[in-house]
């Protein structure tokens, strides 16, 4: 008898971890998936001692490509972004400097129930974040170029509120159809923080000796700072497509005595393709 029991009680906690087994595995199945493409404007300032004390300012075009998985639990973001801009120094007797920007970033965020209210949606995670950037000012002569990148792991909120309007309304003369829109703010802020880039007093001299221009960089981890925010409106549209409006502001900077201090101010629009026929 005591068998039957044992057995019975396992059996039924195998088809209790089988039924939750599944069900996981339908909601992942379910998550809404996108593919995304944007496009914008970037406006950049950086300043790097180990170069010169010119300070640079200029803008840009600015790409980038994704994939985004998200629901009200959890979301998930993979992009690639490229950024090509003409920057010009605070001299007008230094030249200018064309820099090339690489970005790419992981995040991924989990729901915290802690908001009373149904239209507000609280997510924290983290996010890996690396970039690079190369840059070519032809008048500083042996310090004509500077090559940096930038690994950071950071700590990632993001507050939404969901701002659809349920149903047929009226704005003066225009009627407005229901349509679902969010509107989201997200701060990222660096735990770890690694650079690998010029030595103090750099001198470009690889050219000259034949030498790979990569021997004159340095890695240093767990030194500098590094802080994002975004601001993100959606709109859906009946089919399960989107489109994305947002102000991304991302600030790194470095402790060494030879600082490298770099800003970049984006607008930028993107469609969201779904991958899945909307319910």
């Amino acid at each position: 008898m005591k068998l039957k029991r044992l057995i019975c009680a396992f059996l039924c906690v195998g088809l209790c971890f089988t039924a939750a087994s599944q069900t996981k595995k339908e909601i992942r199945k379910a998550r809404p998936f996108y593919i995304t493409f944007g496009s914008g404007h970037n406006n950049v300032f950086f300043q790097d001692l180990a170069t010169s004390p010119l300070k640079y300012e200029g803008s840009g075009s600015y790409l980038t490509t994704g994939m985004l998985k998200k629901d009200e639990d959890i979301e998930a973001h993979f992009q690639f972004y490229h950024t090509i801009a003409n920057l010009v120094p605070d001299g007008s007797d230094f030249g200018s400097s064309l820099a090339n920007i690489f970005g790419i970033n992981y995040t991924r965020l989990y729901k915290l129930d802690v908001m009373n209210d149904d239209a507000y949606n609280l997510k924290v995670g983290g996010q890996f974040n690396a970039i690079g950037e190369f840059r070519v000012n032809p008048i500083l002569q042996n310090n004509s170029v500077g090559l940096d990148a930038f690994v950071n792991i950071l700590a990632t909120g993001k507050l939404t509120k969901d701002i659809s309007n349920k149903t047929e309304s009226k704005f003066l003369f225009i009627k407005m159809k229901p349509k679902t829109r969010e509107l989201s703010f997200r701060t990222d802020i660096g735990l770890y923080n690694s650079q690998i880039r010029n030595k103090y007093v750099y001198t470009m001299h690889s050219g000259i000796l034949g030498t790979s221009p990569f021997e004159d960089l340095e890695y240093s981890a767990f030194k500098g700072f590094r802080f994002m925010a975004t601001l993100e409106y959606i709109s859906y549209f009946p089919n399960g497509n989107g489109l994305s409006i947002a102000h991304i502001f991302d600030y790194a900077q470095t402790k060494e005595t030879d600082q490298f201090k770099m800003m970049q101010s984006v607008l930028r629009i993107a469609l969201m393709f779904s991958t899945k026929s909307p319910k």
